[in-house]
């Protein structure tokens, strides 16, 4: 009966949102292929495209889970994304990787953006105030 319950929400939501994605039933199954944010991730990072990947990246896969799978999934999305862009990345792009919640600490991507930032470049001050926030944090 609940697994009725929630099919006929989906059904409601699903209808509003896209008619051609409402679940079949009998037996139930979507009758669209679904890519998640997180599959998108990982085809362009396997292609190198690591800026498009960026874009499309929403953040940890399903942060509060604490399931195995999804915590290796989550893992493995989030390490990918961090060494292509650290390995590949322009200073904007490392920019827009630092400004992640999981890289407000993360100190390498910082002094990468710095090492790449030309020398006028009015971002180089807050990268730098952030490597002074990161110190004194780290140091208290």
């Amino acid at each position: 009966m609940t697994l009725r319950a929630e099919m006929v929400r989906l059904r409601k939501v699903l209808h509003q949102l896209n008619p051609g994605a409402v679940p079949e039933s009998r037996p139930y199954r979507l009758p669209l292929d679904l890519v998640p944010d997180s599959g998108q991730v990982l085809n362009c990072l396997q292609r190198g495209a690591h800026r498009i990947a960026l874009e499309i990246y929403r953040g940890a896969v399903l942060p509060r889970s604490e399931a195995p799978g999804i915590a290796e999934l989550r893992n493995r999305v989030s390490s990918l994304l961090r060494e292509a862009v650290l390995t590949d990345g322009s200073a904007e792009s490392l920019l827009r990787y630092a400004e992640l919640p999981e890289a407000r600490d993360d100190v390498e991507i910082r002094i990468a953006a710095l090492k790449l930032l030309p020398p006028r470049s009015p971002k180089r001050a807050a990268v730098v105030a952030d490597l002074e926030r990161l110190e004194a944090e780290l140091s208290a």
